[in-house]
């Protein structure tokens, strides 16, 4: 809405996507998200009910605006910033109660000096996981800090850990008043490239970051002759396997993301 949009006495349960751009948009029953994606842009407010405040089992709520009211938290991620093509931002809301710790909040890092920022006017609640986002190929070193990360008037609780989503340490840091900082603790350690060890593939062609490489899939996908898929190079997790069509034998590795058949 460019100014203001109202919900009067029906309860909004949100399950798909919701992207508010500007304005005050008002839930006066409730507003409960499931999952899906809710993106407060920065122009933008919202408000659930005077008396339920905005509840959230799942999905996403991202953006650089402001939440209204208290959010309730028993699962999905908060995510400040990512609004547009913006990455790192502050989200501001009222206050924040993780009522379970399924739900997390995730800070995105794109440099030494940048970070996004969950501003909460209140009382936080805190109950769940922080993990620290690099974003692109961005790799923070060990002993990056980033300072007020998450900032409250008030604090109870305490946050279940701490993490990443490329594998580094991250430890938190409680130096600032009324804050919460991170620090990286370990260095990257990247994953190793193709696995050439599996049959199928035409290994010659194996890829190097920023360009494009085809490799060829084994025609018959097999238990015994599978084909595979390059290993994650921000070294998330294990290698990934796929099958692919016979039609739709082909890779494209970029620096930061892998497409495939």
């Amino acid at each position: 809405p460019a100014t203001s949009f109202t919900v009067n006495d029906v309860s909004f349960v949100n399950y798909g996507t919701l992207d508010l751009r500007s304005g005050l948009t008002s839930f006066l029953a409730s507003l409960t998200h499931h999952d899906g994606c809710i993106t407060v842009n920065p122009a933008a407010t919202v408000s659930s009910g005077t008396v339920t405040p905005l509840q959230m089992y799942g999905g996403l709520l991202k953006g650089s605006g402001t939440v209204l009211g208290k959010v309730a938290q028993y699962g999905g991620s908060i995510r400040p910033g990512f609004s547009g093509a913006d990455i790192v931002g502050t989200l501001t809301v009222e206050a924040l109660d993780q009522l379970d710790n399924a739900g997390q909040i995730e800070i995105a890092v794109v440099s030494e000096s940048q970070s996004s920022r969950l501003a909460v006017a209140g009382n936080i609640l805190a109950a769940g996981a922080v993990v620290l986002m690099p974003s692109g190929l961005f790799v923070p070193a060990a002993g990056t800090i980033y300072p007020q990360v998450i900032t409250w008037s008030s604090q109870s609780g305490a946050f279940l850990n701490f993490s990443s989503t490329i594998g580094i340490g991250v430890a938190p840091k409680f130096d600032v008043a009324n804050a919460l900082g991170l620090e990286v603790t370990t260095d990257f350690t990247a994953a190793t490239g193709w696995d050439t060890a599996v049959t199928g593939w035409d290994t010659a062609a194996t890829g190097s970051t920023g360009g494009k490489s085809s490799l060829t899939c084994c025609a018959v996908c097999t238990a015994a002759n599978r084909c595979a898929v390059l290993c994650n190079q921000r070294g998330e997790g294990d290698c990934v396997w796929e099958c692919c069509s016979v039609d739709e034998s082909w890779m494209i590795l970029f620096a930061d993301e892998t497409w495939m058949c």
